[in-house]
């Protein structure tokens, strides 16, 4: 087992607490098989056949509300919860490249936890914060990755998206569970 303290857990949030696929999708008019699903946030603009600074604007116009309104996924609330249990949880989410993104981010946190809440940090730089005693729970294996080249601890959070093992309804009936396993030594510092 890794015996690595846990000091700070980092958690994403687009994809592992709030459907933004899903809200992008419904945004856009488009739906998407899942089997076809695209691997990161940042593959959408070409999913969409439309260049990157401009596929962004337009999902602005066409919601300026998405960031706030995304749905959080029916397992948020057990995923937090069990994850508070073992250290204090800081969100940990990458801007898209409409600043509105920023804001709509801290809304979405702020309306589930109240209007003081700050325990959050914005970055495109997720590895930046990575350091021994800090994991991360991310949809996103190159973040994973990145994350642990810094010295931290990086779980990839299974989604249709990914190939990490199981299912978001699986592993938050056992969180602390699910870390162990995710975090042993014959699975190195987590999947990534």
């Amino acid at each position: 087992m890794n015996t690595t303290k846990i000091e700070t857990i980092y958690l994403d949030l687009d994809g592992v607490c709030c459907d933004f696929f899903g809200a992008v999708f419904r945004t856009m008019g488009n739906g998407f098989p899942p089997d076809h699903w695209p691997q990161r946030g940042a593959d959408l603009p070409e999913v969409f056949g439309m260049p990157e600074p401009e596929f962004w604007y337009e999902l602005h116009r066409r919601n300026p509300d998405l960031w706030a309104t995304m749905d959080e996924f029916p397992w948020f609330n057990t995923l937090h919860r069990g994850l508070s249990a073992i250290a204090p949880v800081v969100f940990l989410s990458a801007p898209a490249v409409h600043a509105d993104s920023v804001a709509g981010k801290v809304r979405w946190l702020q309306q589930r936890f109240g209007p003081l809440f700050e325990d959050y940090i914005i970055t495109a730089r997720k590895a930046d914060v990575g350091r021994k005693g800090r994991l991360l729970v991310d949809d996103d294996p190159l973040v994973c990755k990145e994350f642990q080249r810094s010295g931290g601890m990086a779980i990839v959070f299974p989604q249709p998206w990914n190939d990490a093992p199981g299912s978001p309804a699986d592993l938050v009936r056992d969180v602390g569970g699910w870390l162990l396993r995710s975090l042993s030594p014959t699975k190195g510092r987590g999947k990534a």
